[in-house]
């Protein structure tokens, strides 16, 4: 269809393309603009439709309320009946008060709804009553066919116009163009088809004034210019040819004096251009010496006499090697191989490609260059086996601080990845990573590499150091300079070494602890034990012997109380000394119940109560409500209680105060025992908590006591699963705070 058009009209392929664009573009926007239009006109009327049938509604409910009222059924449907002279009417139905029907006109169709309905209750109000009444309901249908049918019809007139002016639109186009330009173009190529076929440099005769006059007497010019262009090209082609005979012959004298090989192979793999050493490298005969010699023909000659070493491939294959050859000329790839010889020579082969297909071929004889490259990369691994088996890490930088050489353990020891230092690469590419790993510091990691780089001195003589890693390995770093102002490093992990030494310091302070807490603990048993010891037998002695008399029975009582409080004092000792015993043994056995709270609380308060009157000392008990229960073992529970409490009634001055205050936190019962007594120095809080750990000298204090409360009574709390707290301020009193779970130490 579109060849046709243009062949027939003259139109072109752009005008074409426009036009296909332009009338759809055309018609679907006054496609939009009608619809829009109508729409909005559809809309109007229809609202226009649903007034009107509410007008008519508010209008008969007022004319059939009487009849409904008086049950006179053919006036209703009289009334009903002016309706149906509308053209929009479709169906009226009066419904009574019980929704039942009363009167009908018009019919419901009841495959489709009405497209407007409205339904209003009837209100009438009697004469005997003031009241107005629902009496009936009215239910009226309308339609909007008449209205749509209105609408298509103006829809279908506006696109009808807007298709007939489409194609007058197109068809005016359409003669204009082949009058104006359809007719002169086909008149122009029918004249410079007519002068291509015409023998060179003849004119195309026509004269005109329009386009087509200008076109021609252009295309003549054109004629004139490439006759001179052609003449010039002659001369140059010439001067050309002779430029490149001499560059032909000095081509060849440059290729005969490369010490390598050099062959061109076109695309097709046939050879161009060759020097005599290719030849000479490859033995081949002079047969081969011609343009257009195939190198399939030369590799399978190579092959057949065994001039390439097929030991170090058994699957060695002549068909595949020219095929993977030929494809390697169609594909272009850039190669580098070696070439083994039987007669032990080793040949670099370079292939590189050439623009327009082809490659270039050069030959080396490498042999004494790969002898000398093994002897040296033997010799290299030899070192290289000695540098990874030396017990530590070594590196030497030159003195632009280059790698020359390091070993794998330099890497391990400072956590470097195995891929990070390379031979030949600046020392601040370890610096830089170091850097970032956090090795110098916060800060910018390449600021802080240059400056560690900066500072890097020029040594003269040995140095040695000890370096810490982020990996917590201690290195000791042996720095040697180099007569050509190289720097050897070597580094050793003395981490093990440094770890025995500070073990036996350790060791040996914990063992002059020991001596020192043994030394302590003998001092404070002695004199614990020899203070009720020296009351027992002093008093004793005095009853026995009667010292003072026969008839002093009441001071020798005296005395033997004196004797009895000693021997309970050294019970007491001794008891807390077992206990301590077993608890640190382990062989501490509890025997966990359920306790009440409340109760277990005050009978130790009543056990201490004689203690703090004697003291002087004011007890305050604030107890929370309904306090749960808790599991721990009684004899233990009371012990805690009754040390805690016996220790703040002691340290309490005549007038003092100590509260107990207990209270349920969360699942957890806490106990808070807090007195007014002298208080203790911070530097003394662990003291106290540590056997034998009295802050008043006992040889001094008028308190007894051995110093194991406390500690026995932490060791029971932790048996408990619970905590124990102590504050403590000088002059002002302690607070001990014990929390224990009210289900008791966890199982495991």
């Amino acid at each position: 269809m579109l060849k046709q058009l243009i062949s027939r009209y003259g139109l072109s392929r752009l005008q074409m393309k426009l036009l296909t664009i332009t009338v759809p573009a055309f018609l679907l926007l006054g496609t939009i603009f009608v619809t829009a239009i109508e729409v909005s006109l559809f809309v109007d009327e229809k609202g226009s439709l649903e007034k009107k049938l509410e007008r008519v509604t508010k209008t008969f409910i007022v004319i059939v309320a009487e009849p409904l009222w008086n049950v006179d059924i053919e006036r209703t449907a009289s009334i009903l009946g002016a309706m149906s002279i509308d053209e929009d009417f479709v169906s009226a139905i009066v419904y009574d008060d019980e929704g039942i029907p009363f009167a009908t006109i018009g019919k419901t169709n009841q495959e489709r709804t009405p497209a407007l309905t409205t339904q209003q209750q009837i209100i009438y109000t009697p004469e005997m009553e003031q009241q107005p009444r629902v009496i009936g309901t009215l239910v009226i249908n309308f339609t909007d066919e008449n209205l749509l049918a209105t609408t298509y019809h103006r829809v279908a007139t506006v696109i009808s116009l807007a298709t007939l002016f489409a194609f007058v639109l197109i068809f005016t186009n359409i003669y204009v163009h082949r009058k104006f330009v359809g007719t002169p173009l086909q008149r122009m190529l029918a004249l410079i088809r007519q002068s291509s076929e015409k023998p060179a440099g003849q004119r195309v005769e026509w004269s005109s004034d329009d386009e087509i006059g200008v076109v021609t007497t252009a295309f003549n010019k054109m004629l004139d210019i490439q006759e001179r262009y052609y003449e010039e090209l002659e001369v140059q082609v010439k001067n050309r040819t002779q430029e490149l005979s001499e560059k032909s012959e000095l081509l060849e004298l440059t290729l005969s004096n490369l010490r390598g090989g050099l062959v061109v192979y076109d695309a097709q793999g046939q050879m161009l251009i060759w020097n005599d050493r290719y030849f000479e490298i490859f033995n081949l005969p002079d047969r081969f010496r011609r343009v257009g010699q195939d190198y399939a023909e030369i590799i399978r000659y190579d092959v057949e006499l065994c001039l390439v070493n097929r030991d170090l491939d058994n699957d060695f294959d002549v068909d595949n090697l020219i095929q993977n050859r030929l494809d390697s000329f169609v594909e272009g790839r850039k190669e580098t191989v070696e070439l083994c010889f039987t007669d032990g020579r080793i040949i670099e082969a370079r292939r590189n490609p050439m623009p327009g297909g082809g490659q270039i071929c050069s030959y080396i004889d490498i042999t004494t260059r790969k002898r000398a490259e093994e002897h040296m990369i033997e010799k290299e691994a030899q070192l290289r086996a000695v540098l990874d088996n030396i017990p530590g890490g070594i590196r030497y930088v030159d003195v632009n601080r280059n790698n020359v050489f390091f070993n794998a353990q330099y890497s391990e020891l400072y956590g470097l990845p195995d891929d990070l230092l390379k031979i030949g690469d600046s020392i601040q590419t370890e610096n830089l990573y170091q850097a970032k790993r956090g090795d110098f510091g916060p800060g910018d990691p390449e600021e802080l590499s240059k400056a560690w780089l900066k500072k890097l001195p020029v040594l003269v003589e040995p140095q040695s150091w000890e370096r810490i890693t982020t990996h917590g390995k201690v290195l000791e770093v042996h720095t040697t300079p180099t007569p050509n102002g190289g720097v050897i490093n070597v580094v050793t992990d003395i981490t093990k070494r440094k770890q025995s030494v500070e073990e036996l310091r350790k060791a040996k302070e914990v063992a002059e602890l020991a001596n020192r807490s043994k030394s302590d603990f003998l001092a404070a048993m002695s004199h614990e034990l020899r203070t009720p010891l020296n009351a027992i037998i002093g008093f004793s002695t005095m009853i026995k012997d009667q010292m003072l008399g026969p008839n002093k029975a009441a001071v020798y009582a005296e005395y033997g109380a004196d004797i009895l409080n000693s021997g309970l004092h050294l019970l007491g000792l001794i008891n807390d000394l077992l206990d301590l015993s077993k608890i640190e043994a382990g062989k501490l056995e509890l025997n966990f119940d359920q306790l009440d709270t409340q109760k277990a609380i005050l009978d130790n308060i009543r056990t201490v109560d004689p203690l703090a009157e004697k003291s002087e000392v004011k007890l305050t008990i604030n107890l929370q409500d309904n306090l749960p229960s808790i599991i721990a073992d009684q004899r233990a529970f009371d012990q805690i209680i009754l040390n805690v409490m016996s220790n703040a009634i002691k340290f309490t001055p005549p007038g003092g105060q100590v509260t107990v205050s207990v209270s349920a936190v969360r699942d957890n019962t806490q106990i808070i025992i807090s007195d007014t007594g002298v208080g203790i120095e911070p530097k003394d809080l662990d003291k106290v908590m540590k056997p034998w750990g009295q802050i008043i000298d006992p040889l001094k204090a008028d308190h007894k006591g051995s110093g194991l409360g406390l500690p026995i009574v932490k060791s029971l709390i932790d048996l408990h699963g619970g905590k124990l707290s102590l504050e403590s301020k000088v002059g002002m009193g302690t607070s001990i705070t014990i929390t224990l779970s009210n289900s008791g130490p966890d199982p495991k």
